[in-house]
């Protein structure tokens, strides 16, 4: 159901004289959206706070540090309270909140879930819920304090990635890095069985993660709206894209998070060597905030690539890119940028880890976890780029109908049993 079909059953409600009320949700997210958040989870909880909150009640309950702080001061932060553990406390919290995190790398932020539990404004806000929605794992393992705090609320769940996906692939240097990172494994795939069983609906963005769930009756599976087709058909009818327009590559991802510096280290150590052998001409652009110093020192030793920083909107950067790399080989979840791509119809090289969740027909330029391959999909990609041009219109196409904001809004609609 779109949006117009919300709001003609409101209309035919009222017309009936029977009245609907309205909602109040409250949102859990570790992370504070607005309008130029750098990374795609933070761009999904906006996406579904703006829509819910058309009709409804919606406040965010977020973690006071000092990242939402400044998020709070941005254009687009949504309705929110900052929920802060002060004085002896806090500080207590915070330092054993370090601790934990070594035994647990995907437990809740401390602070976060203490707050929840003696602030009067977060207990208040969550006694009155009727719609509980937890996003990101770490949210959801707070699922059952949700339930003391709020048990009349419809409590949803939304696994951006699966944690234990994480966890199997994080590198393994050393016999006790292998035991403890399997052992992480084990413990999050038994958790997170429990956890989907404690929320009235889970959502996962791929039928993959659906099946790494469990696949249970209460799962849905929602597709982030990423946005409409930018490329236009040319009076001659092809498709107008930036293939071949410059010879840039460009890896679009947000370089704080520790599987994107990965990949970047890895492209510009061993993919991108092979394509300025093939390509002399070539040049990368890595796009994105957040990079280390020790990512911008490699950059800059790297011919033929720059480091360009944020950029608010990437319709230029695609506009001028032959071929888009995305060589992740960790994470999981559904990779945001890769449909991004798709929906810029350029050529998409990207990695098995990369490809997974988007799952249409004959998308991507090349999926191959080989240097090798990758570099040469990503010469042919640059060399030739008028031959395939129907074969990126069709990805365009798929893209634009299975992330598009209708179906979206259907999907979110139903989980939230507002239809």
């Amino acid at each position: 159901m779109g949006t117009s079909a919300i709001l003609g059953q409101y209309a035919v409600a009222a017309c009936e004289h029977v009245r609907v009320r309205e909602q109040r949700i409250v949102m859990l997210a570790y992370v504070l959206p607005h309008d130029a958040v750098p990374h795609a989870g933070g761009r999904y909880v906006a996406a579904v706070h703006e829509f819910v909150s058309r009709h409804h009640d919606v406040m965010l309950l977020t973690a006071d540090t000092t990242v939402n702080r400044r998020a709070a001061q941005m254009a687009g932060a949504p309705r929110h309270q900052l929920v802060t553990v002060r004085g002896p406390l806090g500080w207590l919290t915070t330092n054993v909140d370090r601790w934990w995190r070594r035994l647990d790398p995907g437990a809740p932020y401390l602070p976060y879930a203490v707050g929840l539990l003696i602030s009067s404004a977060a207990r208040s806000a969550l006694r009155e819920a009727d719609i509980v929605d937890l996003q990101w794992e770490d949210s959801i393992r707070l699922a059952p304090l949700v339930r003391q705090l709020s048990p009349h609320a419809r409590v949803v769940g939304t696994f951006h990635d699966v944690q234990s996906q994480s966890f199997a692939r994080e590198p393994r240097r050393g016999r006790w890095s292998r035991v403890y990172w399997r052992a992480q494994t084990a413990l999050a795939r038994r958790r997170e069985r429990r956890l989907v069983r404690q929320l009235d609906t889970a959502l996962t963005f791929s039928a993959k993660d659906a099946a790494l769930l469990g696949s249970p009756a209460n799962l849905t599976v929602v597709r982030p709206p990423l946005g409409a087709a930018v490329a236009q058909p040319s009076n001659s009818g092809e498709l107008v894209t930036g293939a071949g327009s410059d010879g840039a590559v460009v890896f679009v991802s947000y370089l704080a998070r520790v599987e994107n510096a990965r990949a970047a280290a890895w492209l510009l150590e061993e993919i991108w060597p092979l394509v300025r052998e093939q390509l002399s001409t070539a040049r990368l652009r890595i796009v994105g905030g957040g990079a280390s110093a020790h990512l911008v020192a490699m950059v800059d030793r790297v011919e033929g690539a720059e480091l360009t920083g944020f950029v608010a909107s990437l319709d230029e950067v695609y506009a001028g890119a032959g071929a888009c790399v995305v060589p992740l080989r960790e994470g999981a979840g559904v990779k945001f940028k890769v449909v991004e791509a798709l929906l810029h119809a350029v050529p998409t090289v990207t990695t098995t880890v990369g490809a997974e969740g988007i799952d249409g027909p004959d998308l991507f330029a090349a999926v191959t976890d080989d240097p090798a391959l990758m570099a040469a999909a990503l010469v042919q990609a640059l060399t030739d780029p008028t031959s395939q041009l129907a074969r990126w219109r069709r990805a365009q196409a798929w893209a634009e109908r299975a992330f598009g904001s209708d179906q979206f809004e259907d999907e979110i609609a139903s989980a939230y049993g507002l239809t």
